[in-house]
């Protein structure tokens, strides 16, 4: 499964994070973003997905990179993109709870595992 994420940044220089609230990894947090449906452009539905989870426009800036990650119940493909939010997040459909983090704190939080090694493989 492909699946979008956006590392956005604010004019602080700190990065968005959101806390899972159903699923397998309900409670862990992540980079906001989503699945990519066939014949959807990437950037196109990691922009269609923060609208719908959370109320975020953004620009979608450049691509970062991918990791391939394999979960007990899926593989994914995660391709991340820095992003600048247009607006503030306005809603939390599949999420808890949001925070604008430093780069510097993300190892202080819980991550998703796949979130975890894109964070290894490109500079935040």
């Amino acid at each position: 499964m492909k699946v979008v994420a956006g590392i956005i940044k604010n004019s602080k220089g700190q990065v968005l994070i959101a806390r899972r609230k159903t699923g397998h990894r309900k409670g862990l947090w992540e980079f906001p973003g989503g699945k990519v449906n066939p014949e959807e452009d990437d950037a196109k539905a990691l922009e269609r997905e923060l609208e719908e989870e959370l109320g975020l426009k953004v620009k979608v800036c450049k691509y970062l990179g991918k990791v391939e990650f394999s979960y007990p119940d899926s593989k994914i493909i995660l391709i991340a993109y820095e992003c600048l939010p247009l607006n503030t997040p306005s809603k939390m459909n599949a999420h808890s709870e949001i925070k604008w983090v430093f780069p510097e704190e993300l190892a202080s939080f819980t991550l998703c595992e796949a979130d975890r090694q894109l964070i290894r493989k490109i500079r935040i």
